[in-house]
């Protein structure tokens, strides 16, 4: 016989002890729902595993060679200053994340860099706050 959510929802329908019971019989039913290649630890193995290998093939096919293709077209300077501008982005999420985390002395940190590297610094492409001596403050 074939079990489902309507016929569960009809026994468990009557009384408040067909209800008691119809869940148990449904939590033993779904227990019993694991394929054979499934791990106990992790009932996400065969998930996580595809996942891998789509994730595995997208990098050697598309972003490896996006990235090698990057580093060999576009100067030094140049990703410096790409890196500096997402950097200086990192200080103001780390200024509103000190600001939830009651610490005010590492928001007006970070605060003060993104203010001083986004003005002065074209939008963040220059770090002139490292070159003043304001050391960036330690994530957590």
């Amino acid at each position: 016989m074939q079990y489902t959510t309507k016929s569960i929802a009809l026994c468990a329908a009557n009384t408040p002890a067909r209800t008691i019971i119809c869940l148990i019989f449904a939590t033993f039913l779904a227990g019993c729902a694991s394929g054979p290649a499934r791990n106990p630890t992790d009932p996400f193995e065969p998930f996580n595993r595809s996942m891998f290998s789509f994730n595995e093939g997208l990098d050697k096919a598309v972003l490896k060679p996006v990235a090698q293709g990057y580093r060999a077209v576009t100067p030094q300077p140049l990703r410096a200053g790409v890196t500096n501008f997402f950097n200086n982005l990192e200080d103001l999420w780390s200024g509103l994340n000190g600001v939830l985390q009651l610490r005010p002395k590492v928001a007006a940190e970070d605060f003060m860099r993104f203010g001083v590297n986004t003005i002065i610094g074209f939008g963040g492409v220059l770090d002139i706050a490292s070159e003043w001596g304001w050391s960036e403050t330690t994530k957590i």
